[in-house]
């Protein structure tokens, strides 16, 4: 379903707990495409030689071979029903993946039995399935159990994997342990793991280890949880940068962090992490939402180690010291070294000590200040 404006996922997976999942379900996760109705036979016609992937698409063979009712033990029509089931499977696993979320938050339903449906095995189903997104976010239901069975679906076909489960509090390190990503065949893996709190610093270590070597797109979020005092737990410290940045395949081409840091750490993190990107990344997304321990010195020695092949640069941080001028204008000299950047943006905001927040903010290089 679509996102209706101004609503997280959250809020869209409880609206659609409304929907009337029992028919739905009925109807659409039961689904044989080569048994609807067109408007004309012809229609009807060209679909199903699409579907069995013949060469002349006004060939009638298929539909008449639907409408013998011996068609079970015709060769040609076993040929033809192997292919009618792929695309069954694939709308089927489609919807399926929809009632993940319902399937966790109705009570008395589950992924193994929503309305008479298993949905993991529908969607295991799905041979030519090569992209998988699990939108799961701050569902109590979301447990080390339910988790590992999702993690199951994560076969050798998959390309591109998104995993968003953030918020999801009664997950623990036993769900990251769980993640067996395909070494060979992922080239673009998204996990936003962040706001779980029992997910530590060793849980994210551990997970970061297992980056696939051909990975060209990476999107990780792996912030502590923000707590109602507004600090964040567990630790996140350097060595989980540090740890990325260890793992970090040398055939990206993008990569996007979300993060914190414990206030107690010092810069050397994040400057191990700049010195460890891949030498021909191309985009670079840095978001370090909490950090008390930031200093405007760091800048330029993230900068100093970047990619010279950047050409988008991205860099946000929350908390810790002002950003003086002078910090900033050391910053651009090794800025203007990236001649292909071609997107850049950066912003600090202090940690308020002053009676209010002072944030620095560049939306270009051109208005970066220089000595």
């Amino acid at each position: 379903a679509s996102k209706s404006f101004g609503e997280g996922p959250y809020q869209r997976n409880c609206r659609e707990l409304h929907f009337p999942f029992d028919n739905v379900c009925k109807k659409g996760l039961a689904v044989e495409l080569e048994n609807g109705k067109a408007s004309k036979e012809i229609d009807k016609v060209r679909i199903l030689n699409v579907m069995t992937e013949k060469e002349h698409l006004d060939d009638k063979s298929s539909l008449k071979l639907l409408k013998d009712p011996a068609r079970i033990r015709n060769s040609d029509f076993q040929r033809d029903s192997k292919y009618y089931q792929k695309g069954n499977n694939a709308l089927r696993s489609e919807l399926a993946l929809k009632c993940f979320s319902a399937a966790l938050m109705t009570e008395g339903q589950s992924l193994e039995n929503f309305h008479g449906h298993n949905l993991l095995d529908i969607v295991a189903s799905d041979e030519v399935r090569t992209n998988l997104t699990i939108e799961l976010l701050s569902i109590d239901a979301m447990t080390d159990p339910a988790f590992h069975q999702l993690a199951s679906l994560v076969t050798s076909n998959i390309k591109e994997l998104d995993i968003n489960i953030v918020g999801c509090q009664n997950l623990t390190d036993e769900s990251l342990h769980s993640i067996n990503l395909p070494p060979d065949t992922l080239t673009g893996l998204h996990m936003s793991l962040g706001m779980c709190k029992q997910f530590t610093n060793e849980g994210v270590i551990a997970t970061v280890t297992k980056l696939p070597k051909n990975l060209t797109s990476l999107t990780l979020d792996v912030r502590a949880h923000k707590k109602s005092d507004g600090s964040y737990s567990p630790s996140r410290r350097n060595d989980h940068l540090e740890a990325i940045g260890t793992h970090l395949p040398p055939s990206l081409v993008e990569i996007e962090l979300t993060i914190t840091l414990d206030d107690s750490e010092d810069g050397s993190g994040v400057e191990q992490l700049a010195k460890a990107l891949p030498r021909g990344l191309k985009e670079f997304s840095l978001n370090v939402e909490k950090w008390g321990g930031f200093k405007g010195e760091y800048m330029a020695s993230i900068a100093a180690n970047l990619p010279l092949s950047l050409t988008s640069l991205s860099l946000r941080f929350w908390g810790g010291d002002y950003w003086e001028v002078e910090e900033v204008q050391s910053f651009a000299t090794e800025i203007m070294k990236l001649v292909d950047l071609v997107e850049f943006s950066v912003r600090c905001t202090d940690d308020g000590k002053e009676g209010y927040y002072r944030t620095r903010e560049f939306t270009s290089v051109e208005g970066l200040p220089v000595t």
